[in-house]
């Protein structure tokens, strides 16, 4: 992809400048830190006196900047990539947005990346650039003769490090093909060579190293969740670059819409600080995995079930208003994960649909007619994949029919999008709050979900917040929205384990369910937002 716009420090005048065409460059690689207030960086007010040569002379950088700068000049490389210099920060969001969006492509074509892998900001420096590197080596004097601790790999750095742990370096380590790590150890290069990277060090040192080279949206988004962020409104910035570098434009909030029935499927182990909240600024729908504090699990999303919901968006551009519905991409299948197992849930479907959770008649090959593989079989042929499955049971919805006007306009305000599925009420019976900090589960509760005639009908988790609302209640119901078939059996074995089962869920058998996700409704017609 070509790059916009790209400005970069001319490390031998001193400056800021536009890329030559063609030319190479290398990129830093940093953890900002709790620095001092009003450190430098790129500003509309100053973008033009930094053009001229020697001005970056004349400000106070961090030392990591300096250290990087030094060794460009040392490496004859005359073009370095920094973000706070090299972006306009109080640009307008429409502008700034569009270097965000090319950050995994930076790094990507970068020559290579520096790393400053030490310290817990840009004021620390890169050991042994323009100071030495401490001692942090043990060393043990016996019989005339000095032992010294062996040089830790690149991965034990790597774990000890608080650029490690940072939201922002994720992609960036993601998507360089060749990084050069300067830690307190001495320096580590690494180039990438499929999954597995070619590792170097100053001294002998383990060399090799796992990576994410190949990673899918699926496990992406489960590592990025991991790491910290110092503003929480960063959370879709800092992965803006690798979104952009797999689907282009067409995803939403976070989620690629040609596999949004799929990514829909998070789930959270955050249950206790609730969802983020939006602002003018900063939108977290709830239905995003952006709006949740917790490390996020695609449980239910592979292996692969099929939607029962049919999902829109209103987009607005200069054509005008624009209803857009999510239709799945097989080729995009394989970037949302790659454990893409065979299309095996076609049975559940096909119960579902003839239960009335699709809206389109089921046709013949779907009655349940015949033996179980036999069915079985027949609808395999029918749908081998599940982009089939969908074409089959949605491509026939009239989407002017299914999206009413009212609704279209409903969805125009920022952070909406519109689902056509089953709707159903169940009451909840809180069983207990877990207290297993250890294993993510503080604060969750649990709940078994009650048809009306009081038979189990599934279970759930809640934060402790939703919990305590649900508890208050009078009458603890709660409308659910059905999303997807799933082939985790977690009804039948969380009634059972938490002592009470139903004999119309046997164990034994191959559990089909249905995926549901728990809404509060709101007070106008068909507004919900997602509780978990």
């Amino acid at each position: 992809m070509p790059l916009q716009d790209m400005r970069v420090i001319h490390v031998v005048q001193s400056c800021i400048v536009h890329l030559p065409e063609g030319a190479g460059f290398v990129a830093l690689s940093y953890v900002w830190g709790n620095e001092p207030a009003g450190q430098f960086q790129t500003l509309r007010a100053n973008i033009c006196s930094l053009n001229i040569p020697g001005s970056l002379d004349n400000v106070s950088l961090p030392r990591t900047i300096t250290d990087a700068i030094i060794v460009c000049k040392k490496l004859r490389q005359p073009y370095l990539w920094v973000d706070r210099l090299c972006i306009i920060q109080d640009e307008s969001w429409e502008i700034k947005s569009v270097q965000l969006n090319q950050m995994g492509a930076i790094y990507r074509q970068a020559d290579f990346t520096i790393v400053g892998l030490a310290g817990d900001g840009a004021t620390y420096g890169l050991p042994g650039v323009s100071k030495p590197r401490l001692d942090v080596q043990k060393k043990l004097k016996t019989s005339g003769i000095e032992i010294v601790e062996s040089t830790p790999s690149l991965a034990t750095c790597l774990d000890q490090s608080i650029w490690q742990t940072r939201g922002w370096t994720h992609q960036e380590s993601e998507a360089s093909t060749a990084m050069v790590y300067f830690t307190d150890y001495g320096v580590y290069g690494r180039s990438r060579q499929g999954e597995v990277a070619d590792v170097r060090a100053e001294g002998p040192a383990q060399i090799s190293i796992n990576f994410m080279d190949e990673a899918c949206y699926l496990e992406r988004v489960e590592a990025y969740t991991k790491r910290n962020l110092t503003y929480h409104c960063d959370i879709l910035r800092a992965f803006t670059g690798l979104l952009y570098g797999m689907y282009g434009q067409n995803t939403v909030f976070g989620l690629p819409w040609t596999d949004f029935d799929r990514a829909i499927l998070w789930e959270s182990t955050d249950y206790i600080k609730g969802p983020r909240e939006s602002d003018e600024s900063s939108i977290f729908p709830t239905w995003s995995w952006i709006s949740s504090f917790g490390h996020i699990h695609f449980r239910d999303a592979t292996p692969r079930g099929c939607s029962v919901a049919y999902w829109g968006r209103v987009t607005t551009g200069s054509t005008g208003t624009e209803l857009k519905i999510a239709v799945p991409d097989k080729t995009d299948g394989s970037m949302f994960s790659r454990n893409n197992q065979p299309f095996q849930t076609q049975t559940g479907i096909a119960l579902a649909w003839l239960n009335g959770c699709i809206r389109t008649k089921a046709p013949k090959f779907v009655q349940a007619d015949c033996s179980y593989w036999e069915l079985h079989d027949r609808l395999a042929d029918a749908w081998p994949e599940y982009t089939a499955y969908w074409q089959s049971a949605f491509s026939g919805y009239e989407k002017s029919e299914i999206f009413s006007n009212a609704d279209i306009r409903l969805a125009t305000s920022p952070g909406r999008i519109m689902a056509h599925t089953q709707l159903s009420a169940f009451r909840l019976d809180w069983l207990c709050e877990e207290d297993d900090s250890t294993g993510n589960r503080l604060g969750r509760n649990a709940f078994l979900l009650r048809s009306n005639n009081g038979m189990v009908a599934g279970g759930i988790y809640l934060d402790r917040d939703s919990a305590k609302t649900f508890n208050s209640s009078l009458k603890p119901e709660a409308l659910f929205l059905v999303l997807s078939t799933s082939q985790y059996p977690g009804t039948a074995l969380m009634s059972d384990m938490l002592g009470e089962h139903s004999a119309h869920i046997p164990l034994s058998a191959p559990i089909l369910q249905l995926q549901p996700y728990i809404m509060f409704q709101a007070a106008q017609r068909g507004q919900a937002s997602r509780i978990v």
